[in-house]
């Protein structure tokens, strides 16, 4: 994976889940994440690899997290992760994909579920 910016597609059911998301596979892109961000637009997010977890400290909105193994496959969904918390992502997790609290259940995505990344030419 390269840095920069991808549509990520759900192959299970062949929907895009993010329409935008920023390819974090750095360690100073995962570690800022999205520090700093007011907010996240819908179909906005970002992918972090490698990450076995994650923290939501000093962010001031909460986020839906999908932990992926090597594969791109969904092992679990947590919803509404609330600003100031850390959470470990299943055995296995191999990265995350961050998006707007709300979006996971308005997509669909559910543990089984396979993500793809599609670079974006920007």
């Amino acid at each position: 994976m390269a840095p920069g910016w991808a549509r990520v597609v759900n192959a299970h059911n062949g929907g895009v889940y993010l329409e935008r998301a920023w390819m974090a596979d750095y360690w100073t892109g995962r570690l800022t994440g999205l520090l700093g961000r007011r907010r996240l637009g819908e179909g906005e997010g970002i992918w972090l690899s490698p990450c076995g977890g994650i923290h939501t400290l000093f962010m001031i909105f909460p986020i839906d997290v999908a932990f992926l193994d090597a594969t791109g496959r969904v092992l679990r969904v947590a919803e509404g992760v609330p600003p100031f918390w850390m959470k470990a992502g299943p055995r296995g997790t191999a990265s995350v994909v961050e998006s707007r609290s709300g979006w996971a259940a308005k997509s669909g995505l559910r543990a089984g579920d396979d993500l793809k990344i599609i670079p974006l030419d920007e």
